[in-house]
């Protein structure tokens, strides 16, 4: 069984999609699953990713060369804004476990499991249809394994270092009035810029620090440094609940609304407003002014306990577990259970090492069937029959 992601990321799309789908890489991995990375991404997406098992090619416009990675996969998963719709529906009809990752309702995703993540998302009015799964919440965030089993963070009584870090997409005009800004409101405190790439028009200094390309556990390391964080409101959330701290939110773009008014209501993030917003600088540093030690006490609380970080745990194991059916047994099933139970290695292991007859084997599952205290299960894999589990009740317990 192999899977195999679909996702995009670089200076135009930014870096959300690649980590929540690094995040996936890495739980599929871990369960033993060959799983492969496939990015639409420009010549900054193959300097930072070039070390890992990485493909890179515009696979939603190049059939034939997604085509025989397509032919191997049981489980596919896409997460992308580029991907027309009729990509999503031919992926729906021809594999096994489709999963699609989204964030704000975007499209009507045919049959497969959909995944959001997003703190509130199960009251987004996803349509609920039998022929799709979904996995939403903050117990399905997809974080990478390095956010996993962060202790509870020690809060400082005073602010000392403030993270920046509005996304992967170029915003170096607005991080350097910012930063300008807030540095000389707050000059005891240290701003810690993170960027996608590092640019010329800003300059380091004693209260302002520059970091760019960094890897999980730095930016983990980080994050778990710094008091507050100015931050937008995408996958770098998660992250920052993660590891207790508090935030202060830019909406960088439509699909971050609702993940924003999720934190607001657990009590994790001070909205700021939109990036376009002339006022939301303005708010920053009223909310900064905001964040006393109590406030910062509780915010960093509610966000650790609203994201444990093994989301990307629980969506590989729901796609995997997706491969399986069960059904209730039924009368037409007599011949393959007979031919299992006779099976060489069945009786060697079995209470009565002996052949079991065919006559014996009708009556004793007919009654089976008929028993309103047996809960008979035959479980396939990819729609072959592969097992049989069968559970007895006696009062308030069932045994198998």
């Amino acid at each position: 069984m192999d899977a195999l992601i679909l996702t995009e990321c670089g200076r135009r799309t930014g870096w959300g999609h690649i980590i929540r789908c690094l995040a996936l890489w890495q739980a599929l991995t871990a369960k033993g699953i060959p799983t492969t990375l496939v990015v639409d991404g420009d010549a900054l997406a193959k300097k930072r990713l070039g070390v890992r098992p990485v493909r890179f090619f515009r696979w939603y416009a190049q059939a034939k060369k997604l085509e025989p990675l397509l032919s191997r996969a049981r489980i596919v998963i896409v997460d992308s804004y580029s991907a027309p719709l009729g990509f999503y529906k031919k992926i729906s009809q021809n594999v096994a476990v489709p999963v699609f990752l989204d964030d704000y309702v975007r499209i009507p995703y045919s049959r497969g499991i959909v995944v959001n993540g997003a703190v509130g998302a199960e009251k987004f009015g996803y349509p609920r249809r039998e022929k799709n799964g979904y996995l939403l919440g903050a117990d399905y965030a997809l974080l990478r394994s390095e956010f996993q089993n962060i202790a509870a963070k020690k809060v400082c009584k005073d602010i000392s270092d403030v993270l920046v870090t509005l996304g992967g997409v170029d915003r170096t005009a607005l991080i350097k009035q910012w930063v300008s800004q807030l540095s000389s409101q707050f000059p005891r405190w240290r701003f810690h810029v993170v960027f996608g790439e590092l640019p010329s028009g800003i300059r380091p200094s004693g209260h302002v620090r520059l970091y760019s390309q960094l890897n999980a556990g730095e930016m983990k390391r980080l994050m778990s440094r710094c008091d507050v964080a100015i931050c937008g409101g995408g996958q770098t959330t998660n992250e920052l609940a993660a590891c207790g701290v508090p935030m202060i939110a830019i909406c960088l773009a439509k699909n971050q609304r609702l993940n924003i008014r999720g934190w607001q209501r657990k009590g994790c993030l001070m909205y700021a407003g939109t990036s376009e917003d002339p006022r939301s600088l303005e708010r920053t540093a009223f909310s900064l002014r905001k964040m006393t030690y109590p406030v910062r006490c509780r915010m960093g609380l509610a966000g650790q306990k609203t994201v444990d970080g093994r989301g990307a745990r629980r969506v590989a194991d729901s796609a995997s577990d997706a491969l399986f059916t069960f059904r209730f047994a039924a009368a037409g099933d007599r011949s393959l259970i007979f031919k299992w139970a006779n099976d060489l290695e069945a009786r060697a292991v079995s209470f009565r090492p002996d052949p079991i007859g065919w006559n014996e084997h009708c009556a004793w599952f007919r009654s089976k069937l008929e028993d309103p205290d047996c809960f008979y299960f035959i479980v396939s894999y990819l729609g072959k029959p592969v097992s049989q589990v069968r559970f007895e009740r006696v009062g308030r317990i069932a045994t198998m």
